[in-house]
């Protein structure tokens, strides 16, 4: 009972020093002429077998490192460009481990912000477009 409590108390905090759900902020929240520069990985594996051929092992690693830039060019408009490169290995029980490396799918897209109201909500709109410039292997 002690423990549960203790958990409670724990997370309640943690509601309390939360932002809120709803952003107050505008849905562009740049000023112009600012630029944010980011890298971003991620890291996946995947081990299985077939039920059909119980001693065939599959195995997949994927290792994505991206850089994103987003630029505001001016209080209404953002420029968004991700620029991923992909490490990608796999491998069958009785096959030689196959892997590719490369750039990704760059991704181009760009935000408005439309209506900015004071009593009504905001509305921003965003296209993103993937360029097919990944190797499909």
């Amino acid at each position: 009972m002690k423990k549960l409590l203790i958990g409670i108390l724990v997370l309640s905090a943690g509601f309390v020093f939360a932002q809120p759900l709803t952003l107050e902020q505008a849905p562009n929240v740049f000023k112009a002429y600012q630029m944010e520069l980011g890298i971003d990985g991620s890291y996946a594996y995947d081990n299985w077998t077939d039920v059909g051929f119980p001693g065939i092992e599959y195995t997949r690693r994927f290792i994505t490192i991206a850089a994103a830039i987003r630029y505001a060019t001016d209080d209404q408009t953002e420029i968004i460009i991700n620029f991923p490169y992909k490490l990608l290995s796999g491998s069958t029980t009785g096959s030689p481990d196959d892997s590719v490396n490369g750039i990704g799918m760059l991704t181009i897209g760009g935000k408005y912000l439309a209506i900015s109201e004071t009593n009504f909500p905001s509305l921003a709109m965003g296209v993103v477009v993937e360029l097919p410039t990944g190797n499909p292997k």
